[in-house]
């Protein structure tokens, strides 16, 4: 009777067994999740740390502010010669005021009289000179006044066009150039104040911050590492044999340590090139021992713990 039970039991396991296909290769590997880095974008202290490790974080969250006096205040320069090329240009732009004019003009009246007397001065010098009451040096002296005051009789007549006439246009599209040099410069620095301020560029959790508040890093230095949560997969180790059985897109189960039930998953892709020795340096019989590195997404596994042990099964 005791025989008979072992018989029958056996024979349960062996339909049991049989109802359950049996994996002809295993590959094993690891949970992961996309590894966001990211790095300081200037030479700065360290101000303060908004997060610690461990913690979730989404899009847009402040993580990490790096000084920003030195950029706060280059910027405060930016926008004075902002300022100032724009009211340049406006001054072009407005055209000359009536009261301007017209103390153009009481400036021209006011040379052109002193032209006169110059030229008076001058001619009475030539008299005296000619009736040798004077010297020849004296003859100089109010000739060089008469032509010191003649020309700024021609400067305040330019003066005077050039304000009845406006600006040439030749100097307003230079103002225009001006006005918008100084605003590229200001937007340029507002860009880098903005980028002193590290923020989350994908919802996930904080893996690795090993900075701390009143460090000072260069640029490019990585501050914080973060575990996106857009997608989870598996990354493990494919074996040469198994090539010919999956493919790009190919439907697997995928085994988590822990857990009874399978996840499905479908494959990303699988490196062309093997994870380990290159399989021209191997003969035929070592070339079956090469292992692939391939990329296996999970549908309906979020909740599990990146770096969890796993095997993909493949029939």
């Amino acid at each position: 009777m005791k025989v008979c039970r072992v018989l029958i039991s056996i024979a349960f396991l062996s339909a049991l067994s049989g109802c359950q296909p049996e994996a002809k290769h295993i590959a094993m590997g690891t949970l992961e999740r996309d590894r966001i880095l990211l790095s300081a974008t200037a030479n700065e202290t360290i101000r303060h740390i908004w997060v610690h490790e461990g913690q979730p974080v989404q899009v847009g969250d402040t993580l990490i502010q790096l000084n920003d006096r030195k950029a706060r205040a280059l910027l405060e320069q930016r926008q004075a010669e902002l300022a100032k090329a724009q009211a340049s240009l406006n001054k072009l732009l407005s055209g000359t005021r009536d009261e301007q004019i017209a103390a153009a003009r009481a400036e021209l009246n006011v040379a052109q009289a002193e032209s006169n007397n110059a030229t008076l001065a001058y001619q009475r010098s030539s008299e005296l000179f000619r009736k040798k009451a004077i010297g020849k040096a004296d003859l100089d002296a109010a000739k060089s006044q008469l032509e010191a005051k003649s020309a700024a009789v021609s400067a305040q007549q330019a003066r005077l066009k050039e304000l009845q006439n406006g600006a040439r246009p030749q100097d307003i599209q230079a103002a225009q150039a001006d006005v918008a040099n100084a605003l590229a410069a200001v937007t340029w620095q507002q860009q880098v104040l903005s980028d002193l301020t590290i923020k989350a560029s994908h919802d996930g959790l904080v893996d690795s911050l090993p900075w701390h508040e009143g460090e000072r890093v260069s640029t490019g230095t990585q501050l914080i590492s973060l575990l996106s949560n857009e997608r989870l997969y598996a990354r493990v180790y494919l074996p040469a044999q198994a090539l010919n059985q999956v493919h790009q897109g190919s439907q697997v189960d995928v085994y988590v340590d822990g857990i009874a039930a399978p996840f499905s998953g479908q494959i990303l892709n699988i490196r062309a090139m093997p994870a380990f020795t290159p399989f021209y340096a191997l003969n035929e019989k070592d070339r079956d021992r090469l292992m692939y590195l391939t990329d296996v997404l999970l549908k309906d596994a979020d909740s599990l713990t990146t770096g969890m042990s796993l095997e993909v099964r493949i029939p």
